[in-house]
């Protein structure tokens, strides 16, 4: 049912409006038509989280923005601005929190890549897998931790 509107009349005591009780019938109709409008619920327009809390009276209750680690906030009256401090092509010692997918791709670049556990990295592969039609693999010097320089050579 849509928001009813009462009938003034064209002026006052004209007798063309409506009467005191049907106008206070379609003013309860419409503050019963409001309540019902009235919400709690949000939704997610987006990816990611949530950013309403829960409704405390009359008042909506919106979860607050913290920074992370190298994360920082900055906000205007308008936008709140999340930056990343940290930059992964400076940092001299990154550190991961688990285990690195490479998702099929691979590292390149020069220095050290150290390996703990070579022997279960290397057990088992066939080495003739990874020479590939052109015949040519150059190992260089590879050098295990806590051992002495093994020297591959090209094969």
């Amino acid at each position: 049912m849509p928001i009813q509107t009462i009938n003034i009349g064209n002026y006052s005591n004209d007798g063309t409006g409506d009467d005191l009780r049907t106008a206070f019938e379609k003013v309860n109709a419409n503050f019963s038509l409001l309540n019902t409008q009235d919400t709690t619920a949000a939704s997610n327009l987006g990816a990611g989280q949530g950013v309403f809390a829960q409704k405390s009276g009359s008042t909506l209750q919106f979860k607050s923005l913290a920074a992370g680690a190298n994360i920082t906030l900055t906000s205007n009256g308008t936008t709140i601005t999340i930056a990343g401090s940290g930059n992964l092509q400076t940092e001299t010692t990154p550190t991961l929190g688990g285990n690195l997918n490479m998702n099929g791709f691979n590292i390149f670049g020069g220095g050290n890549v150290t390996v703990n556990n070579i022997e279960s990295l290397i057990y088992g592969i066939d080495i003739r897998t990874l020479i590939g039609a052109s015949g040519d693999l150059d190992f260089g010097t590879f050098t295990a931790p806590g051992t002495a320089n093994i020297d591959f050579g090209t094969f």
